[in-house]
């Protein structure tokens, strides 16, 4: 079943959406960006609008916390644990 072109321009305009914000919240050339400007890196190229960004105290596996906004779809959200690694979840 083919699908309508306007749908398959959306589902592109998705990947790409998704491609740039896993690209934003990615290290660049081995060079570690701090969170707040990963997220906010994201957000920009996304469309979306930084929700909150904290740090967590007290918490042995979570070190930072942050949430982009998207009026539409949505929000994405995203945690740094304390050995650095990003999980998203959207």
């Amino acid at each position: 079943m083919r699908q309508p072109a306007r749908t398959l321009a959306v589902m592109v305009a998705e990947h790409v959406e998704l491609a740039l914000f896993e690209q934003s919240l990615g290290d660049r050339e081995g060079v570690h960006q701090p969170f707040g400007d990963r997220v906010a890196d994201a957000a920009d190229k996304t469309g979306g609008s930084v929700l909150f960004d904290v740090r967590v105290d007290g918490d042995i596996c979570i070190q930072r916390m942050a949430a982009i906004g998207y009026a539409e779809t949505g929000t994405a959200i995203i945690v740094m644990e304390r050995s650095g690694r990003l999980i998203r979840a959207r």
